[in-house]
Order: structure tokens, then C-alpha cells, then sequence
């Protein structure tokens, strides 16, 4: 458990529990005048999930369900005082970063993803760049050789979609 909670840390909890329940009664909730704007359930290749989702139980099929899934178990709780678009940055850079080379897809597709982000950030982009985002993930899915390609589009795909409001805000200023 790591991110916007008042106690971070390793909890070994029974399969099934929700998220709702390791957020708020073990991990303590969000810090004094903060809520939750999204959470990863699963490590950062798990797609983001919005806080109406926190009833979700941890295990396989039910975050499959609400179009995440159980990864790691590495929940990270996003406060409403994190930009969207900042963690956008951030796993577009990781997923560059950790690209191997080997393969052109997840090579190019991640650098290319990275480029679009870095250059929304500077306000040199607009809300169709969130467009070719999405669809530069979906390029890199299902045609790369190992699953880093896969890990970069999952989550990548869910940001821009799920916060297709803020992002387009954050484009807009």
C-alpha cells in the first residue's frame, strides 16, 4: 500500500477483501483534507480505478470486472491533489524507461507515448494528442515479445479514458 494514505505499508489480508476496507481500516484512509481521485489496485500495470470503485473486492474476477485486474496486489491510493496528467507522465516515463529495445512496438510506442505526454505537460499539445495516446497503446498490445508492452497499455489506455474530463482540462490551460 503506497501512495496518498496515512499509513503506508505491507498488509497480508485475506483474498476478497475490498479496497475500501485495506484503504480506510488498515492503511487509515487519505491524509487530513485529502480524498481519493483514483487508485491502482495492482501494481503500476493495472489499470486505474475511480473511487465509486473502492467496494470492489481484491481478487482476480471482480477487478477483472470493473476492467482492472489483481496484478501485484500493489495498491496505490492518487489524491485529488495529483494531477492526472502528472501520473500519466510518470508511468508513460517508467514505461519508457524499462522498454528493452527488442522489440519495435513497445520500443517506439512507449518513447512515442512518453514525447505526446512530455509535450502536453508543456502545453505544446492539444486534446487530440489524447486521441493518438490511446491509440499508440493499443498499437503496442498483443505485439510485443515480452508482457512490458502489454503493462504499458493497460494502464496508459485506462488513465486517458477514465479522465478524459481532466485531461482535457489540464490540455486546455
Amino acid at each position: 500500500m503506497s501512495g496518498a494514505v496515512r499509513r503506508p505499508g505491507v498488509y497480508e489480508l485475506p483474498v476478497g477483501t475490498s479496497l475500501r476496507t485495506i484503504i480506510e481500516s488498515h492503511a487509515g484512509g487519505p491524509p487530513e483534507g485529502q480524498t481519493i481521485k483514483a487508485l491502482v489496485p495492482g501494481g503500476l500495470s493495472a489499470p486505474v480505478l475511480k473511487p465509486e470503485e473502492l467496494d470492489v473486492p481484491m481478487d482476480f474476477d471482480s477487478l477483472a470486472g470493473a476492467g482492472s485486474m489483481l496484478g501485484s496486489a500493489g495498491i496505490v491510493v492518487i489524491s485529488d491533489r495529483t494531477p492526472i496528467l502528472d501520473v500519466l507522465h510518470v508511468t508513460a516515463r517508467f514505461y519508457a524507461d524499462e522498454s528493452c529495445g527488442k522489440c519495435t512496438p513497445c520500443r517506439i510506442g512507449t518513447r512515442w507515448i512518453l514525447k505526446i505526454v512530455e509535450r502536453l505537460r508543456a502545453s505544446g499539445g492539444g486534446p487530440e494528442d489524447l486521441d493518438l495516446v490511446v491509440r499508440l497503446a493499443e498499437g503496442i498490445r498483443g505485439k510485443t515479445l515480452c508482457p512490458l508492452g502489454e503493462g504499458a497499455a493497460l494502464p496508459i489506455r485506462a488513465l486517458v479514458t477514465r479522465f478524459r474530463d481532466e485531461l482535457e482540462r489540464a490540455v486546455a490551460r
